[in-house]
């Protein structure tokens, strides 16, 4: 285990989070499951992103599969909302995507990056 800023980006969603009803199956659709069980709160959390910056005290935890992809195993609804904001037209425009465009406009100058820390296994 080690601590390693990652770009936003370079992390991906847990496909098997347990949050998700059905498995999905890329990540884009992941993001579209997420805001849909999320709804508004993906947006709450953006506003506090915005207005407050991240939580120091909760870093990311991922681990890197055999391929070498950083998989997000705690902080999947943190990593979808960073997501939006910093691209909100990853997943197709509905009402939760246009509330973070509102609050995007409040603060454009948003994190690229995440402190995480990183397991080279899952387990």
């Amino acid at each position: 285990m080690k601590t390693k800023t990652i770009k936003i980006n370079s992390l991906l969603l847990d496909l098997d989070n347990s949050r998700f009803p059905e498995t999905p199956e890329s990540q884009r659709e992941a993001l579209i499951q997420m805001v849909n069980l999320q709804g508004d709160r993906i947006v709450h959390l953006a506003k506090d992103i915005v207005e407050k910056g991240l939580d120091p005290s909760e870093n990311i935890i991922v681990y890197r599969d055999s391929d070498g992809k950083n998989i997000v195993v705690e902080g999947n609804r943190r990593l979808t909302t960073l997501k939006l904001l910093n691209q909100p037209d990853i997943i197709p425009t509905n009402n939760i995507t246009n509330k973070i465009k509102k609050i995007i406009q409040i603060n454009p100058d948003l994190p690229d990056s995440l402190r995480c820390v990183v397991f080279t296994k899952e387990e």
